[in-house]
């Protein structure tokens, strides 16, 4: 599960960099927590005598570098909710945010789906198993 981990990890970062993507890491403490409708975990900076806040979302600084003008910008990084913990949410867990100018649905659709190939070969397999049965994926859609 750690190499598998590692290799789609490895794979995301390669397709974005290859599609002229930026990857930035964004501050992880943050005075004013936003970019989503979840609570925060607080804490203190002691140093600097001030209440600050994990962040629940990596958006709010990637688009700052968005008006700064990088025009392809991704990270991928660990985001804090203080909210409940079942078998299908965790109280931290990592996260991909990406943002491109000049671009629409389709154009990052088709980055999505580069992105979910490359990290399909990246760990041998374009096979989707349903309830329906498996079905392989090429690039050009269904096999």
């Amino acid at each position: 599960m750690v190499r598998t981990r590692a290799a789609i990890t490895r794979a995301i970062r390669s397709s974005l960099d290859a599609d002229g993507f930026l990857e930035v890491e964004t501050p992880t403490l943050q005075l004013v927590h936003g970019g989503a409708a979840a609570r925060p975990f607080n804490t203190h900076l002691n140093a600097f005598d001030i209440d600050m806040s994990l962040r629940i979302a990596l958006e709010l600084y990637l688009k700052r570098a968005m008006v700064g003008g990088t025009d392809r910008v991704y990270e991928m990084g660990r985001v804090f909710r203080n909210e409940g913990i079942d078998s299908s949410h965790s109280a931290e867990f990592s996260m991909l945010e990406a943002y491109m100018s000049w671009g629409n649905q389709f154009t990052i659709a088709e980055v999505i789906k580069k992105i979910i190939l490359t990290a399909a070969d990246a760990v041998g397999t374009h096979q989707i198993e349903t309830a329906e049965g498996s079905s392989t994926w090429t690039a050009s859609g269904a096999g």
